[in-house]
């Protein structure tokens, strides 16, 4: 039998294409790195910027619903104020005097007690 012919290149470069496609591979996967770690870098930036603009959104609608509660206790409390003050009763015999003026009227202390007597049994 007759020994088996080693292959020789067909043209001289083909022999550096072993170790040009080892290179190529590493850089190959370098880049594939590269572009993985910016596409994730670009992801959190814009993960971020979301939720700084969620986070100003969400402030911006809770001031204003507290803003709204206030007003609601303000006008409350006005209302409640306004139905708890003080009126002046009409009483007959004290329209628009003082009560020195209707003790006068009445001709003594004794007589404005009784007065006043006489209400309270009512």
């Amino acid at each position: 039998m007759a020994p088996v012919p080693s292959p020789v290149p067909l043209h001289p470069g083909f022999g550096h294409a072993k170790n040009a496609w080892k290179f190529t591979e590493n850089i190959m996967g370098w880049f594939s790195k590269l572009i993985t770690t910016a596409y994730t870098w670009t992801d959190l930036i814009i993960k971020n910027r979301q939720k700084k603009a969620d986070d100003e959104y969400n402030l911006k609608k809770a001031e204003e619903k507290a803003l709204e509660i206030m007003k609601e206790q303000i006008t409350k409390e006005q209302l409640d104020k306004q139905n708890r003050t003080l009126r002046r009763r009409n009483i007959p015999g004290l329209d628009d005097r003082t009560v020195e003026e209707a003790i006068e009227e009445m001709g003594g202390i004794e007589e404005f007690t009784e007065f006043l007597d006489s209400l309270l049994d009512e």
